[in-house]
């Protein structure tokens, strides 16, 4: 993604995975962030329309891996609609939102952003990061709307 990027995440849609966070504490959750990305002004903007919540197949609080049903119907769903997948999120139970060697191992695409909530009962940081085919990590801003 060598353009300027826009993510603009709602404050509601934040809340939900911040939520869904707290739900699987001590587990790490995981899920996906889909909308629509379009040019707008030479910016690539990227719009997040809901949240999709998915199973953590491995039980782990320091890694995760979608459950193979939950990701099926969740890829059944998207098929239905308009959307994309924007971000793939899932959450540090009590480290700092920053991919591990892991997560950016396991990471499915560089046009996919990685969303991350750390140290989920205390700060609740979150980082939005950008995995390169070369396995760089580069942080990106996100723009919190209000819905």
């Amino acid at each position: 993604m060598s353009m300027a990027v826009l993510f603009e995440l709602g404050n509601l849609h934040l809340d939900a995975v911040i939520s869904h966070s707290q739900q699987e504490y001590p587990l790490e959750c995981c899920g996906l962030l889909v909308g629509t990305k379009y040019l707008e002004f030479g910016k690539l903007k990227y719009k997040v329309e809901q949240v999709i919540k998915l199973e953590n197949l491995l039980k782990s609080d320091s890694e995760f891996e979608s459950s193979p049903e939950s990701m099926f119907k969740a890829m059944r769903d998207l098929r239905q609609s308009n959307l994309e997948i924007l971000a793939i999120y899932h959450s540090h139970p009590n480290s700092s939102p920053v991919p591990s060697s892991k997560d950016i191992c396991g990471h499915l695409s560089p046009e996919i952003f990685m969303l991350i909530i750390g140290n989920v009962k205390t700060d609740k940081n979150v980082g939005l990061w950008e995995i390169t085919q070369q396995g760089e990590r580069i942080e990106h801003p996100m723009r919190i709307q209000q819905l």
